[in-house]
């Protein structure tokens, strides 16, 4: 009977310990990590989740803790995604706070060295209250999709001494996302412009856009075609919109000929975008586009028909597509220039 009593005891001891083993097993995480190098530095470890053994730390972004062999510190927990070319980042920013852009919980996400997630404003979540994107010709707040994959979203930005040359204090960002299911109008993927601005404060761990997100086209693009959206007018750096062309080139059958002419020329800077190339706008009068520092929508010129009357008197034709103004303009004698 004693011996009985003692298998038990063994196999009830022997239990408990696969018992707590279990439990123990449970809070270790089984998980891939890569360090991000920017400029000779290390300011990131991504981890994510996987089927490997590479890693026992919990899925997020890490800082370093201060100081000369400072450890790594989950700042951010979450999901983060990954794709077949990348392990975690979109894209990062040779800024003083080492701005980088990944996909954690979904939703693209903006963040630097002091971005801690119990803190809201020392990041931007893509689509949260704080970065709403909405669009600027319909005036309404646009759902975004949840992301699973990085090899659904994509990437352009325009860095100091790029080209087009950006204003002091503004990152012009430009991020595409491809949608599972394309709309009823054909779009397969939602354009966003992120202006970001650079806090001049250096103690500031705050992180702000200039405006709210801007919505410019829904068709998913690839970082070559975002590139090519970005252009320059007098020194002004302006960002193209597909829906803006396609919505200003829409035919119609009353207009004069001057005014078919026109939405013909915008037709043509939409081949060019299809086709991969960048116009330059100088030249082109009645092109709509957005004018990065203010978000405004604006235009390169009011479109214009000149009518010889006589070899003194002449008119123009004169259309504002922005303001849907409409006038004449006359000349007699060259005293006034049209």
């Amino acid at each position: 009977m004693a011996q009985i009593k003692k298998v038990y005891f063994i196999l009830f001891a022997f239990a408990s310990f696969a018992f707590a083993s279990f439990a123990f097993a449970s809070f270790v995480y089984a998980n891939s990590e890569f360090i991000v190098r920017l400029e000779n530095k290390e300011p990131y470890l991504i981890v994510y989740e996987d089927d490997s053994t590479e890693s026992t730390k919990a899925p997020g972004i890490y800082t370093r803790t201060k100081g000369k062999n400072g450890k790594w510190q989950l700042r951010f927990p979450g999901n983060i995604a990954t794709g077949s070319t990348s392990k975690g980042v979109l894209a990062q920013f040779p800024l003083d706070r080492m701005e980088a852009v990944t996909v954690i919980d979904g939703k693209v996400t903006l963040f630097h060295l002091d971005s801690l997630k119990q803190k809201p404003t020392t990041f931007l979540q893509l689509g949260s209250k704080r970065a709403a994107a909405w669009d600027p010709i319909f005036k309404h707040k646009i759902s975004l999709p949840e992301i699973s994959s990085l090899d659904d979203v994509t990437i352009a930005y325009v860095r100091k001494g790029g080209w087009p040359p950006p204003p002091s204090g503004i990152v012009p960002i430009l991020i595409s996302i491809k949608l599972d299911t394309p709309t009823l109008e054909g779009g397969d993927g939602i354009t966003v412009l992120l202006p970001l601005r650079e806090d001049p404060r250096k103690s500031s761990t705050q992180l702000d856009l200039l405006y709210p997100p801007m919505v410019i086209d829904y068709k998913f693009q690839t970082q070559s075609q975002l590139e090519k959206l970005f252009n320059s007018l007098d020194d002004a750096f302006i960002i193209l919109s597909r829906q803006l062309l396609e919505q200003y080139s829409a035919p119609d059958e009353t207009d004069p000929k001057f005014l078919k002419d026109w939405k013909k020329s915008l037709k043509s800077v939409i081949n060019k975008l299809n086709r991969n190339e960048r116009d330059y706008l100088n030249n082109r009068p009645g092109v709509p586009y957005i004018e990065l520092t203010t978000g405004k929508i604006e235009i390169t010129s009011v479109i214009q028909e000149i009518v010889p009357v006589t070899s003194e008197i002449r008119f123009a034709q004169v259309f504002d597509p922005l303001h849907a103004w409409r006038g004449i303009l006359l000349e007699a004698h060259g005293e006034h220039r049209l």
